[in-house]
């Protein structure tokens, strides 16, 4: 007889911890080193105000080593979708306010306090790599036209972070990490000579013109749209990525493993995160989701599911913080998935196999950890 999920679960909580697959790992290594690569084209100066004493260092070695999760290596889709959701005129309106500023760095209005230094640094690797990401925006003005009391803004021309007098909130702390890292996004994207090739993720090999196929059948057959509709647009070969458009619609990346086996599948709808605050769970038809979600997974690793459970992040008023619930499946050969449903886009945002269902353990218990510590709970949805 088939064990229910949460019998499952509850036996895999006393589990030893599970130990991530070298692909897995590989792939954190390559996400980390991105990240630190892309903050050495940054302008000069632009961490200079907001160095860390050792002790908020060794916090961010904390965060980097905890980072290396399968949790994380899910989590971190969240930044980069949150970047290249950016519309290319917001991205060239940044660039623009960059290149034509008189100052070289971003300064701020008065200097940060031991405490904001400090969890700023740690709200930073949230914001990368756990998808930690502020309500709203900054307030942006071009020109400074006069002082805000008590409130925090961006004057463009002067690159100039205007802070309150008071300590400064969570919330504020990460809208100033939001747009630094928006900012600086735009100037990758809107000047690649700056950039080398192991920056943008290119190398001098060859796409494979099978995999391409391969991609293109496997959107297809995983969304349940025509061939015809889909093509290959962009690939990444050191990567091992491929990029699937749809002539009128969003793109799907598919990642493939150093053996050419399919690894994940991520969708993106263009010029909309999938992550987005403000949606009910109530509002949710869970179980139309569900079998929506459990027909993708049975497309996706081709084998017969055992058990599943969904949970998210819910805030106490029971609004989803990123707007999307995690399927997690065991399948019959002990193998796991995870399907990821985003409410913005109604459909599965980001799927990905697990050699082993122990994994999917550790990534509940992982985040029902972190949600502790967050003032959110990562609960299930019934």
């Amino acid at each position: 007889m088939k064990k229910s999920m949460d019998e499952w679960l509850r036996e895999g909580l006393t589990d030893r911890e599970y130990q991530v697959p070298h692909s897995y790992e590989k792939k954190l290594e390559q996400t980390i080193k991105e990240i630190e690569n892309r903050k050495v084209i940054h302008r000069a100066g632009r961490f200079s105000r907001f160095a860390v004493n050792k002790a908020a260092g060794a916090v961010l070695i904390v965060f980097l080593l905890s980072a290396v999760s399968i949790s994380s290596y899910a989590a971190v889709n969240l930044f980069r979708d949150r970047m290249s959701s950016m519309s290319e005129t917001e991205k060239q309106n940044y660039n623009s306010d960059i290149q034509n500023c008189k100052v070289d760095e971003d300064v701020l209005s008065r200097e940060l306090t031991l405490e904001e230094r400090e969890q700023i640094a740690v709200l930073r690797e949230q914001y990368e790599n756990e998808g930690k990401f502020p309500q709203k925006e900054i307030r942006q003005i071009k020109t400074n036209e006069g002082t805000v009391a008590d409130e925090l803004y961006f004057v463009a021309d002067e690159s100039k972070f205007y802070l309150p007098e008071r300590a400064m909130t969570e919330e504020e702390m990460l809208e100033l990490i939001d747009l630094q890292e928006k900012r600086d996004y735009s100037v990758q994207q809107q000047n690649p000579a700056g950039i080398s090739e192991e920056q943008k993720g290119q190398s001098a090999g060859e796409p494979d013109a099978g995999l391409e196929q391969l991609s293109v059948e496997t959107v297809a057959k995983l969304y349940e749209l025509a061939e015809p509709e889909l093509e290959v647009v962009s690939n990444n070969v050191e990567d091992l990525c491929y990029e699937v458009a749809e002539k009128e619609g969003g793109s799907y990346f598919v990642y493939y493993s150093a053996e050419h086996a399919i690894e994940r599948v991520v969708y993106k709808k263009k010029g909309v995160s999938a992550h987005q605050s403000g949606v009910r769970s109530e509002s949710l038809h869970i179980k139309k989701i569900s079998k929506k979600m459990r027909r993708r997974v049975e497309r996706f690793t081709g084998k017969e599911i055992d058990s599943q459970s969904c949970y998210s992040m819910l805030k106490d008023s029971g609004e989803l913080e990123y707007g999307t619930v995690s399927f997690y499946y065991q399948m019959t050969d002990g193998s796991g998935c995870v399907a990821v449903y985003s409410a913005v886009y109604g459909d599965l945002y980001d799927i990905y196999g697990l050699d082993d269902a122990k994994a999917v353990r550790q990534q509940i218990r992982e985040k029902e950890q972190l949600s502790g510590k967050t003032g959110v709970r990562y609960r299930e949805i019934k």
